[in-house]
């Protein structure tokens, strides 16, 4: 997506999540000086939940948009076994005189570059010895995802070309065209990076967002919408994220089955098949087809709440069994419970019992660095 001010283009880039939740965001911004398709649109993605609304509060500290001499600077580290190619590749970025240039033999030398100074793309070979163009770039990608990396192809090497782009590589430029399309391409994903590093240099400053989905009775819908609130503890431990995730997924499918659908979980204990043809059954038929689940997502600067509120016709909380009794560790239907509580700080039922909020602070010392893309 493109918008257009001031005669500068601003490219934004999208989550690498592989959906995103179609809905509407309401800040303080003046969009009227803003023009572009979807300017108001929060994101795309393959998934339509009935309605969602956004609120976000944001501590900006004036950022900029990118301008050509901020794209210049860029230290490029350039991989290859072949002296002869290796000044080939030089040769050509020294078209830009703002562009320092650094080299490798091998993927083991790119580490150690990468490792003790800041590199803003890697400008790679495919076949190497000790290291090749496949194995740095799997590396790369999981010790430093936010620098791009570009690949250079030739005849031969087209699968494992392919791999690479597959394992994390952001573009590539064919041997023979390189006098031709290297710079532009270096310029295209520079561009793209420092987007995604402002990107979230921003979303480090948001302060607090509040979100609101309405869910049909789809279960297609959890696994999504579990995802899509992980990506909103940028920050956060990968332990804590993969155990809300958990919490969240259970607390959804009971709210569900249980509430909306109002199939009961002892069903599952004594006839699994039954328990999910029951499901299937109850979510094509009144009333329980006409029933919405109702998620309020909270988001402090470390801290999370979740309720989640379903139309069915509610229990009383004081009759649910203790998960933690060693006689129900065993039972299937008591597990969903145990793990929310566990894993979450606090957990609370409405009086009804057709309400549950879910409570998580983050813990200390797990924010991440604030670097930014360029060195100074």
């Amino acid at each position: 997506m493109t918008f257009d001010r001031g005669g500068t283009k601003l490219l934004v880039v999208r989550s690498n999540t592989k959906r995103a939740v179609s809905c509407t965001k309401s800040h303080g911004l003046d969009r009227s000086s803003w023009q572009g398709n979807n300017a108001n649109q929060f994101a795309r993605g393959d998934l339509r939940f009935s309605r969602c609304s956004v609120t976000l509060t944001f501590h900006l500290l004036g950022f900029g948009l990118p301008h050509q001499g901020e794209l210049d600077l860029a230290h490029i580290l350039v991989v290859d076994d072949s002296a002869v190619d290796r000044r080939l590749v030089g040769a050509v970025l020294a078209k830009v005189e703002e562009w320092t240039v650094s080299y490798a033999e091998n993927g083991r030398q790119a580490l150690d570059v990468v490792n003790s100074s800041p590199v803003n793309v890697v400008v790679t070979d495919l076949q190497m010895p000790e290291m090749d163009g496949l194995e740095l770039v799997k590396s790369l990608t999981a010790s430093h995802p936010s620098v791009p990396i570009v690949l250079i192809t030739s005849n031969g090497n087209e699968r494992i070309a392919i791999e690479a782009l597959k394992a994390g590589a952001s573009s590539y430029s064919p041997k023979q065209a390189i006098k031709e399309d290297l710079v532009p391409t270096i310029r295209t994903v520079l561009a793209v990076a420092v987007e995604q590093e402002r990107k979230e240099r921003v979303l480090k400053r948001r302060v607090a967002h509040t979100e609101y989905f309405e869910l049909e009775n789809d279960p297609s819908l959890i696994g999504p919408l579990v995802e899509y609130l992980q990506v909103q503890l940028a920050g956060w431990d990968e332990t804590d994220r993969l155990r809300i995730g958990i919490a969240l997924d259970e607390t959804f499918v009971n709210a569900m089955y249980h509430g909306n659908l109002e199939v009961g979980s002892d069903l599952r204990q004594d006839d699994e098949r039954e328990y999910y043809r029951a499901i299937d059954e109850r979510a094509k038929i009144a009333p329980y087809n006409e029933r919405l689940l109702k998620v309020t997502a909270e988001f402090g600067a470390d801290w999370m709440r979740v309720t989640v509120e379903d139309e069915g016709p509610g229990f009383d909380p004081s009759t649910l069994p203790d998960p933690t009794d060693p006689e129900n560790l065993e039972r299937v239907s008591g597990r969903g419970l145990l793990l929310i509580r566990t894993f979450m700080d606090d957990v609370s039922f409405s009086e009804r019992g057709n309400r549950i909020s879910l409570y998580k602070k983050r813990a200390a010392g797990t924010d991440d660095d604030d670097d930014d893309f360029f060195a100074d």
